[in-house]
């Protein structure tokens, strides 16, 4: 089995981590480590979050997934999931890991720069070992090809290297109360209002744990 590492990006202010640690992460398989990666020190250390040498903020995600990458290396792990901290998941896909790049793709989304989404993705060491050698183009503007965003960055420079994209369909993001997380999704992020409530109750749909027509009906017919 290959060693797996599902690196959760964080920063050292999120409220959102403790929401993933009563949700899905519980649940990870074994064969799984789970790890929230932050740039600068937290106030009170956490035994899960390693603190790495780069920007702490949304700009410098991209340098922050390259440091995650030589991290991983150094630790010997042969595949690497980049997860959010506002996603829901079903734990027992992150050992689905045939593929040497894979990532979540909104089909109703465009997009010239890139065509899967940052919330999770995650690719084998071969990948890793080219990301962490990357360089990260710097712009006036921070949006200019999309660099700003890790995910652009990322399906740029493995795509130069000949690496393909395997795409993950069985996803979403919910934006507001009532939307449908159920399978066929596996994995969604949670934006817009009162995520950590959200959260709950995506973790519970998405992992089978309520029975959404009762939910849905509310009442006795």
């Amino acid at each position: 089995m290959p060693k797996i590492l599902c690196a959760i990006i964080s920063h050292a202010k999120s409220n959102r981590r403790d929401t993933l640690r009563k949700t899905w992460i519980p649940l990870v398989p074994p064969e799984v480590d789970v790890k929230f990666f932050v740039g600068v020190p937290l106030e009170t250390p956490e035994d899960d979050v390693i603190v790495l040498n780069c920007c702490d903020n949304h700009e410098n995600i991209p340098d922050k997934v390259r440091e995650i990458c030589r991290w991983a290396i150094r630790w010997n792990y042969d595949f690497m999931w980049k997860v959010d901290d506002d996603v829901q998941l079903k734990p027992s896909k992150l050992i689905n890991v045939s593929s040497p790049f894979t990532a979540v793709i909104l089909q109703d989304t465009f997009s010239i720069c890139s065509r899967i989404s940052g919330f999770l993705y995650g690719f084998n060491r071969e990948c890793m070992d080219i990301l962490s050698a990357s360089s990260i183009p710097v712009y006036e503007n921070g949006w200019d090809c999309g660099y700003y965003q890790d995910e652009y960055w990322v399906d740029d420079k493995l795509g130069k290297a000949g690496i393909t994209c395997k795409l993950i369909t069985e996803c979403g993001v919910l934006y507001r109360e009532f939307e449908n997380s159920f399978p066929p999704c596996w994995v969604v992020a949670i934006h817009g209002e009162d995520r950590e409530r959200r959260s709950f109750r995506a973790f519970r749909q998405i992992n089978g744990l309520e029975n959404p027509l009762k939910r849905r009906l509310g009442r006795k017919q």
